[in-house]
């Protein structure tokens, strides 16, 4: 697209407005030394309407001058960035939310999966969510920990939508498990329906949980534009 610039009319209107106060205040000096000189320096004024005439043209070339500055600044005035505001929606593309920290490698078989360290953006929304066990929202209970945890993760999703988010913003996963046994099978769910968010991880082994029939129950944090 073509542009023209007009930064030197304003620059010309500018320098015409303060030839034109000058001009006047010279003729002013002049008059009155002519005047001075033909009254024997008796201290005559210049008459009445040759000084309002005077004084209107340096006025007016004051006043040029000021509007051109004043023209030209407003025009060439870089935008700030409030003067744009983005849809949320183009926001949320283009922000980055969250960033993963590893500073040294990931050990299989948690790579993927797993974050030494996530650091989230200030100002983004943060959902704290409560402790997900393995029972459906109609009261089912799978009796092995492979359907246990995958139901805990669908409950957590769930929660997540309500806040419109989703799994990708998980920023950090808690894993209460009861038995140790069942940490492999934990890796392998979390490989199916988790890989590649790579949240803050723990897993804690516990006595027991609120239930005697819950075999585990995971919290999460997550974060969004």
């Amino acid at each position: 697209m073509l542009r023209i610039s007009t930064r030197p009319a304003g620059t010309a209107l500018r320098v015409l407005g303060i030839a034109i106060f000058a001009l006047s205040g010279a003729i002013a000096m002049a008059q009155a030394a002519v005047v001075n000189f033909a009254g024997g320096g008796g201290g005559s004024d210049v008459p009445e309407p040759a000084s309002l005439l005077l004084l209107g043209m340096g006025l007016a070339g004051l006043g040029i001058a000021g509007t051109a500055s004043t023209l030209e600044a407003h025009m060439y005035r870089q935008p700030r960035a409030r003067d744009t505001v983005l849809p949320i929606e183009k926001v949320r593309a283009t922000m980055q939310i969250s960033t993963r920290h590893d500073p040294f490698p990931v050990k299989r078989p948690y790579h993927g999966i797993y974050a030494h360290g996530v650091e989230t953006r200030a100002g983004a929304r943060v959902l704290h969510v409560s402790g997900q066990v393995g029972e459906s929202p109609e009261g089912f209970l799978p009796s092995d920990f492979r359907g246990q945890c995958r139901q805990a993760i669908a409950n957590l999703e769930t929660v997540l939508l309500e806040a419109d988010m989703e799994l990708d913003d998980i920023v950090k996963l808690t894993f209460f498990i009861i038995r140790r046994g069942d940490m492999e099978t934990l890796v392998d769910v979390r490989k199916e329906l988790l890989d590649g968010v790579r949240p803050a991880i723990t897993t804690v082994y516990v006595a027991g949980l609120v239930s005697p029939d819950w075999l585990v129950e995971v919290e999460a944090v997550a974060c969004a534009a």
